[in-house]
């Protein structure tokens, strides 16, 4: 073989290669998911009532761009756990919180409860040590202002001893918690409104096992790789017998080259850290593995609600409803029971104190808007002909003076047939309130005082527990712990409101 045929050879195998080489980084980002990583376990996708963003989190590539795990991502307060239950000897960790961010080591998760340490940089919420109920209301806290948290990765130990917790901070600093924690345990993080990135997790177990974590799938390049190339021989083999000019097998794979890599750099830099495109890539997958939606459809809540409530009057006593959207529906808790609509009949609060005494019909719909919700009890719900209605609206209308206006139609329909009615203002996460929300509120207050109605401020009311326990799951969805305060806060201002006949 001659010197200008090896020099041919040589180029072509070099373009190859690369050509396999970006082409397997362009697919391996995409591929990259939680789901696939298999060794964590995302609480969002095990609720009875399903948040936005829980699936997603788990099959799309957005929680793991730049091979680091992103609790912030998919509208935060993302929440992992290690799936084997463990006697934990020792664990280390590197956390990078954002501008504002906060998140949570967790620890000692049992049946009773758990406990953790939270780790701020937003100077209105505090780094602390805390323990927990199983809902995630805090029982116990204690403040550590000596951990001093820096931008940039900051590196972790948490040693277990029988002596309790000792915690090594990112500027050496030792913190020593004392507990009688139980083994085996589980251990995980959570996140907060803002990004929060962690890696580098090393788990020591107490018999010696070791486990450590870098969310990395370079191992899988060389596989991906060899199976692209080997793709690209046949094709340059195909093309080499068709043309019988080896120079059309270079210009080819030169072309190949020049439109790959500014594939590669355009995945790496802006599609896979792109929100909007994880959302196309999440509406492209038709099956998501054993993932089954647990976010109820418009039809699908017109149906049950069909279903379990016949279009009439109730026989005996009164029926109350309550209409809503996600929120309302339940969105976020672990029990199908556990939202704040279903807690509210069951207390027995609302009418004489007797629990069930007052049906409560809760008609809350995901994604819908104040027009479209009328527009239905128009023409369904006043069949059942409620005794009164409950409005928690905000969120979700985002033109403010089309929300006014279908508000303002609201209470003249209700009024005309003198159904009493309750306004309600949706609450949002403090540290996330949508630009609409309080426009939106001071509208419901200007119709409350115009039209005589009754108002609830909840979002004022969960505002001041905020810090009480995990009550967010996102901006607008509550937690099981969050559901049960929304019911703590309207109970003092409709109880006895509607008494049993």
């Amino acid at each position: 073989m001659s010197r200008n045929s090896l020099y041919r050879l040589f180029f072509w195998a070099l373009l190859t290669f690369l050509v396999a080489f970006f082409c397997a980084r362009i697919y391996l980002p995409w591929t990259h998911t939680l789901e696939k990583n298999g060794v964590w376990k995302s609480t969002k996708v095990g609720l009875a009532k399903g948040v936005m963003g829980g699936v997603a989190f788990e099959i799309t590539p957005l929680g793991l761009v730049g091979d680091r795990l992103n609790l912030g991502a998919w509208h935060g307060f993302q929440e992992v756990w290690y799936r084997p239950l463990l006697v934990p000897k020792q664990i280390n960790f590197d956390l990078e919180l954002g501008e504002n961010s906060h998140g949570y080591f967790l620890f000692d998760k049992t049946s009773q409860g758990f406990r953790g340490l939270r780790l701020s940089r937003n100077p209105k919420i505090a780094t602390m040590f805390f323990r927990a109920d199983p809902q995630g209301a805090f029982l116990e806290r204690h403040s550590l202002p000596q951990i001093q948290i820096e931008a940039g990765p900051q590196s972790y130990e948490a040693q277990f001893s029988h002596e309790g917790l000792r915690v090594l901070g990112p500027q050496g600093e030792v913190v020593q918690l004392d507990g009688d924690y139980q083994y085996p345990q589980g251990i995980g993080f959570r996140g907060g409104a803002a990004d929060l990135w962690l890696d580098n997790i090393y788990l020591v177990h107490a018999d010696g096992r070791q486990y450590f974590e870098t969310f990395s799938n370079s191992s899988s390049l060389w596989p991906v790789w060899l199976l692209i190339w080997l793709g690209l021989v046949i094709l340059n083999g195909i093309l080499y017998f068709w043309r019988r000019n080896f120079y059309s097998n270079l210009t080819f794979n030169f072309m190949l080259l020049c439109i790959v890599i500014p594939m590669d750099l355009t995945n790496r830099f802006f599609l896979t850290h792109r929100y909007e495109a994880a959302k196309l890539h999440f509406k492209a997958v038709t099956k998501w593995g054993d993932y089954e939606s647990n976010i109820e459809t418009k039809s699908e809540a017109l149906e049950r609600l069909r279903r379990e409530y016949p279009l009439e009057p109730r026989a005996s006593g009164p029926r109350l409803l309550f209409v809503g959207t996600s929120q309302t529906w339940g969105a976020g808790v672990s029990q199908r029971s556990d939202s704040f609509v279903p807690r509210l009949e069951r207390s027995g609060q609302i009418g004489g104190g007797r629990a069930n005494s007052v049906q409560i019909i809760n008609a809350g719909i995901s994604g819908e808007k104040a027009g479209s919700l009328l527009k239905i009890f128009q023409e369904e719900w006043i069949k059942w002909q409620p005794d009164g209605v409950l409005l928690n609206l905000s969120n979700n209308d985002q033109d403010s003076e089309i929300f006014r206006r279908d508000m303002e139609a609201w209470l003249k329909f209700l009024k005309q047939r003198d159904i009493p009615t309750v306004l309600i203002l949706e609450p949002n996460n403090p540290e996330q309130i949508r630009d609409n929300l309080l426009p939106n509120h001071e509208i419901l207050r200007e119709l409350s005082k115009a039209h005589g109605v009754p108002l609830i401020d909840l979002h004022a009311c969960l505002a001041k527990d905020n810090d009480e326990g995990f009550m967010w799951w996102d901006f607008v969805h509550l937690t099981t712990w969050g559901h049960k305060m929304a019911q703590a806060c309207l109970e003092p201002s409709l109880r006895n409101a509607w008494q049993p006949h």
